[in-house]
């Protein structure tokens, strides 16, 4: 039986908290995924150079997935040394008064449009080929989470929905793959 101040797997454990320590200090937190990855990556182990550790069997960090065994391991060592998994989060605030914002400005549009009697909405979003995780591995309490690992953030293409109000009818969608400005002063 172990105690909660010696875990059964301590160099499994030393390994987790100093690569979660590091990438914290680097201004990189970690993410879930990529503790599981390095663990599988330091202690798997798939029988070429003898047989798999104790703690590669109980974790099974030979089955191709992350097993709950894992999982669960993880959780418990990462909260029993005062680190939790947070959602990354921005620092803009939301007005109190948002709701009234929202009014205000429905009603002018709803003014503006009177006499439309066509009305097309258009939304663009940037979809990313290469999106990276959003959930980080951080010290208990702390209040705003982020990474300043550059991403992929540019590799992606702009896809442009759209629908025609009164009929329902959704256009096809215009999608731009690279996008260059050529601007000309009139």
């Amino acid at each position: 039986m172990h105690s909660a101040t010696s875990p059964q797997y301590p160099t499994e454990t030393n390994f987790l908290l100093d690569e979660v320590k590091k990438g914290c200090k680097s201004g990189n937190p970690m993410s879930r995924n990529e503790i599981y990855l390095r663990l599988i990556q330091q202690f798997g182990n798939d029988g070429i150079l003898g047989p798999p550790s104790e703690f590669c069997s109980v974790m099974k960090l030979n089955g191709g997935g992350i097993s709950p065994a894992l999982a669960q391991w993880v959780r418990r060592r990462l909260e029993g040394a005062n680190w939790s998994i947070r959602k990354e989060s921005v620092s803009q605030k939301v007005p109190t008064d948002w709701v009234l914002i929202a009014l205000v400005a429905s009603q002018k549009i709803r003014t503006k449009l009177d006499g439309c009697t066509v009305l097309i909405n258009a939304d663009e979003v940037f979809i990313k080929f290469f999106p990276r995780d959003t959930e980080f591995v951080v010290p208990t309490g702390t209040k705003r989470v982020g990474s300043n690992v550059a991403s992929d953030a540019k590799k992606g293409c702009t896809v442009m929905v759209s629908a025609e109000m009164y009929s329902s009818k959704v256009l096809p969608p215009f999608i731009v793959m690279t996008a260059t400005h050529k601007w000309h002063p009139c």
